[in-house]
């Protein structure tokens, strides 16, 4: 997954990070490029789970303000 730089999740998803959800939808299913629509054409909002080695799922929460809250 790749991150722009100064996105809210710049600094907080990593490499080898496993995207397993937008907006509660599972992504096992979707191509890459449907993933990367979705999150490019979520709107003001956008909630993303991902899976980090070692770590239960992380929750991010995007909003236009470019605020990040981890849950």
């Amino acid at each position: 997954m790749k991150v722009v730089p100064g996105s809210p999740a710049d600094g907080e998803v990593r490499r080898g990070d496993v995207l397993t959800k937008i907006n509660s939808l599972p992504c096992a299913k979707m191509t890459h490029q449907e993933a990367s629509d979705m999150i490019k054409n979520a709107g003001p909002t956008i909630t993303i789970t991902l899976h980090r080695y070692n770590k239960l799922h992380l929750l991010l929460s995007k909003t236009k303000k470019k605020s990040l809250n981890m849950l």
